[in-house]
């Protein structure tokens, strides 16, 4: 790729990264307030991870697949994730509909 491409791939690779943190937390909150107990303040204010730094543009297109390869697997995992945080906020929603319900 030319070098003007793997800068904007980076930028993606980049946002793509925040991204995946930042659902990451908000379900890591979301599981802590589902079992009743304080989410990490950190966590919720969505206060950013230490800085990654950037990787040399010259740095040779294998070690740059192998990234592009963890970052792929990453995405993956949150897919699992996000399906769990919605099965949890069903049950949680079923649940709260059942409380409020009326017996006769």
């Amino acid at each position: 790729l030319p070098s003007e491409s793997i800068g904007r791939v980076r930028s993606v690779q980049a946002e793509l990264q925040a991204c995946v943190g930042d659902l990451r937390n908000l379900i890591q909150v979301w599981k802590s307030f589902v079992d009743g107990h304080d989410p990490d303040m950190s966590r919720l204010l969505g206060l950013p991870a230490p800085c990654v730094p950037e990787p040399s543009p010259d740095e040779d297109n294998e070690m740059f697949v192998e990234q592009l390869e963890e970052q792929l697997g990453d995405v993956r995992t949150l897919r699992t994730e996000v399906d769990q945080l919605r099965s949890l906020l069903a049950d949680h929603y079923a649940q709260e509909l059942g409380s409020s319900c009326p017996v006769q």
